[in-house]
């Protein structure tokens, strides 16, 4: 009911800040040669929630990540290299209706490429007792929807209209109080 408010989606990013994978029997989560990784076995559904949230597919070749393991496995003895505990994924979205062009109204990645959206994820497994567990912000050209949990809380921030705040060398009037 909200995202109409916030115009064309721009930019979504999704953050979870958690703590470890549970054991398991077997250890199979915790074994890169038994799961996808965790990007793979835990993240999943957050790409898919992407993809909801934009109405528009990932561009594959835009896809980039910068990752780290085995920080929560430093007193175990292991014998194959740990899972992912920590990572950025990076993404572009175009229009599903303009698989070829990606025209959607968006810019011009470095790449040459034109997308309408782009997406950050952020995890992090070594970040028990954080505020939020998962932050979900979506940024449009009209407005912000940030969601929090386990807070289950929605917050809805409008843009300022160039008539609303007309002296751009301060910041505008009610936000930053």
């Amino acid at each position: 009911q909200l995202l109409p408010q916030i115009g064309d989606v721009k930019m979504v990013t999704i953050r979870e800040n958690r703590f470890p994978f549970l054991h398991k029997i077997g250890a199979w989560d915790r074994d890169p040669h038994k799961t996808g990784d965790t990007l793979v076995e835990k993240c999943v559904h957050f790409f898919d929630f992407f993809r909801l949230i934009t109405s528009q597919e990932t561009d594959s070749g835009s896809v980039r990540s910068l990752a780290q393991r085995g920080l929560n496995y430093l007193d175990e003895d292991l014998n194959h290299h740990p899972i992912v505990d920590s990572a950025y994924v990076v993404m572009s979205f175009k229009d599903r209706d303009d698989e070829d062009e990606g025209h959607g109204g968006g810019y011009e990645s470095s790449g040459g490429h034109h997308h309408s959206t782009i997406g950050c994820l952020e995890l992090c497994m070594f970040s028990e007792g954080s505020r939020h567990q998962e932050e979900i912000i979506v940024t449009g050209t009209k407005g912000r929807l940030e969601a929090y949990l386990p807070e289950n809380k929605v917050y809805f921030y409008e843009r300022p209209s160039s008539k609303g705040w007309s002296d751009r060398s301060i910041p505008p009037a009610g936000l930053y109080t």
